[in-house]
């Protein structure tokens, strides 16, 4: 239910919300599933993009950075890998 509204709140254009949406996504997923599970990746991912879009490029490279070193077993080509790093970029 918490990702759904995160999306929602991305889609209206409350990117600052979204972020603290998908922000408890990651928590949850985190703490059920660890750290380097592929959903705990993918809403740190979106809450990376989320913060990006609300101009706050400094706290989403500190949770990319972070993301980046729990998905170190992820391959180079993976698609979750590839956007970590795009949204790094």
């Amino acid at each position: 239910m918490s990702r759904s509204l995160a999306f929602v709140r991305a889609a209206l254009g409350l990117a600052g919300d979204a972020a603290h949406a998908f922000a408890h996504v990651g928590e949850v997923r985190s703490n059920a599933l660890g750290v380097t599970a592929l959903e705990t990746l993918r809403a740190r991912q979106q809450q990376a993009s989320a913060l990006l879009k609300d101009a706050q490029p400094k706290l989403a490279l500190s949770l990319l950075q972070a993301a980046l070193a729990d998905a170190a077993g992820l391959a180079k080509a993976d698609p979750l890998q590839i956007k970590l790093r795009l949204n790094e970029a």
